[in-house]
């Protein structure tokens, strides 16, 4: 039997965000010059966030956010060995997952990579917003919200609908809470949905009356925190499929949008130190540079 070299690299998805409020690379050096307990912020039972900055290079602040988990883990095996031996962790130690950033203070865009054991851009504006307001930094920063940056296209349609016809969405059970953030109700059908199914993913799919008569309106309090999921990245991170289909300006035919698909990515290769999932953070800098210059004509222009 031939075996296959594995590969050194892994891919990664990068994604863009633009940041809504002043003097944020000054707050994200403050927030990294914070020691001790100062740092950290809890963000569940077992898992605290905090910035561990790399550099400021030039016109780029590289860094990366650390999801540290604490409390119990599994015991470990070596690779041939079937004896079980303890982690060994200490009661203030945990197991880090990163999640590299680059900040391009220019144009005020965020490249957040996107590491499925890292940290959520949720949990990142809210360490933030956490941290900024605590009393611990020289000033008390406004608040700031990270947008996920969506194709032109995308955002003047969503903009110009003048009615959403139907809502389709596919979701994992266990992520069906959050959806309480666009609406309870809809978080209320989802797990009607997740009882009667049996399944570990849940489809629902939501008409009007009508068949092609208005669901919502474009101007209605669901909608606009629909699209306000969507652009802060969370539905990425919540949805498996959010499609919807609706009414343009001056069309008769209804359009049908995915929602999950309309946003801007780059996906790169990167360097792997070893065996193990630690990258190469040099090369992890150099992509995520690459990256936003692929797109910076985008960016600037949107």
């Amino acid at each position: 039997m031939v075996r296959t070299r594995r590969s050194n690299t892994v891919k990664r998805k990068f994604h863009f965000f633009n940041v809504v409020g002043e003097g944020f690379e000054q707050c994200l050096s403050e927030i990294n010059s914070l020691s001790g307990e100062d740092m950290y912020m809890d963000i569940s039972e077992v898992r605290d966030v905090y910035l561990n900055n790399r550099a400021e290079q030039g016109n780029y602040y590289f860094g990366c956010f650390v999801s540290a988990k604490r409390g119990d883990y599994p015991e470990k095996v070596s690779r041939g060995n079937k004896e079980l031996s303890d982690l060994g962790l200490g009661e203030s130690e945990g197991i880090g997952e990163k999640t590299y950033i680059l900040y391009v203070p220019s144009s005020k865009t965020l490249v957040v990579e996107y590491n499925h054991y890292g940290t959520r851009v949720g949990h990142i504006e809210e360490y933030i917003n956490h941290i900024a307001g605590s009393g611990l930094l020289s000033s008390i920063f406004e608040d700031y919200s990270l947008m996920m940056v969506m194709n032109r296209d995308i955002q003047l349609k969503l903009s110009e609908l003048e009615h959403v016809a139907s809502l389709e969405i596919k979701i994992k059970e266990e992520n069906i809470s959050h959806t309480s953030e666009i609406d309870e109700h809809l978080k209320g059908a989802l797990e009607a949905a997740a009882q009667i199914g049996g399944t570990n993913i849940v489809s629902l799919k939501i008409k009007s009356k009508r068949g092609e008569g208005r669901l919502l309106d474009n101007n209605s309090n669901l909608f606009t925190r629909l699209k306000r999921f969507i652009q802060h990245g969370s539905a990425q991170e919540v949805f498996e499929s959010l499609k919807i289909s609706g009414l343009e300006s001056g069309e008769t035919k209804l359009s049908a949008f995915d929602l999950l698909k309309d946003k801007i990515e780059v996906v790169e290769s990167i360097i792997k130190m070893g065996s193990s999932r630690i990258l190469d953070e040099n090369d992890v800098f150099n992509k995520l540079k690459s990256a936003y210059l692929s797109k910076r004509e985008l960016l600037i222009n949107l």
